[in-house]
């Protein structure tokens, strides 16, 4: 489903002459105020819900909908400075990772003997920097999202199409564990600091990208640590101790027996025992 801003099918708008290909290629829906919301002409999602609140914008945002700023010839040149900042910022408001927010400039950047940029060969007034214009795609990425290039505009309705067969792809089954980490024996190899737990614990046989994910959102909803090691305490649970945890989805006993298998230690239960407990009365 791609949701439009109502804005971007105005008549004098680049995007309003591939509206009827759009439509009869991909599901489309118009939204007024999309971009107002989410610094987004177009929302590319999975879901058929509507997008009228933050908390619905949310949920399309939490199964992995792309948030996409369209910049089209000279657009790029005009949007230069709080223009392209303020959009960014919207984006990651909605609670989009950085993959999510996508600036996408379609259209052939050039250079002139005077070091001006030319867009589509044209040498348009106001003049603006060459580089000035690849810093504002650079900035782009340094703050927290993506800057694509789409040469050809003929191509943009199958690009669209291209992107929404990623939806939901984002962070799942793009996982790669650091290949090389620990491909020699050194005891002063430096370590390296895990920002996001989940592919390590996916990496165990019977658990996947899918069930570390379930079982790091249940964490977060009690107010678990949300670290490797109260994961693994989480994941190698005693039968006894699994039924003092919140119900996992995909979890049962054989995926809980492969973690114990892979990582279990004697004191383990009683670790678990004590972190519920310190959850509960602080809960209370």
């Amino acid at each position: 489903m791609i949701h439009i801003d109502s804005s971007e099918l105005r008549p004098a708008s680049r995007l309003s002459r591939h509206h009827s290909k759009l439509r009869v290629n991909l599901e489309t829906e118009v939204v007024k105020g999309l971009e107002a919301r989410t610094g987004a002409d177009l929302l590319v999602s999975k879901l058929h819900a509507p997008i009228t609140t933050s908390s619905l914008i949310k949920m399309h945002v939490e199964a992995g909908a792309f948030l996409v700023q369209l910049k089209f010839g000279s657009d790029i040149a005009s949007s230069l400075g709080e223009r392209l900042k303020d959009s960014l910022w919207k984006m990651r408001e909605t609670g989009a990772r950085q993959a999510q927010c996508i600036m996408l400039f379609v259209g052939q950047l050039g250079v002139t003997r005077g070091g001006h940029a030319t867009i589509d060969g044209r040498d348009d007034r106001p003049r603006r920097q060459y580089m000035a214009v690849n810093k504002a795609m650079l900035k782009w990425g340094l703050r927290g999202g993506i800057a694509l290039n789409l040469t050809r505009e003929s191509y943009l309705v199958e690009w669209l199409g291209m992107l929404e067969g990623e939806v939901g792809q984002v962070g799942e089954q793009y996982w790669q564990t650091h290949k090389g980490m620990f491909e020699t024996d050194d005891v002063l190899q430096p370590l390296e600091k895990i920002e996001d737990w989940r592919p390590a614990l996916a990496a165990i046989k019977g658990v996947g990208p899918k069930k570390a994910s379930n079982l790091r959102e249940k964490m977060l909803e009690i107010g678990a640590l949300d670290t490797l090691g109260q994961a693994l305490i989480w994941g190698s649970a005693s039968k006894d101790a699994r039924k003092r945890l919140p119900k996992i989805p995909l979890w049962g006993d054989v995926t809980f027996d492969r973690v114990r298998e892979a990582v279990v230690g004697d004191d383990v239960e009683g670790e678990l025992c004590w972190c519920m407990e310190e959850q509960n009365a602080q809960s209370t």
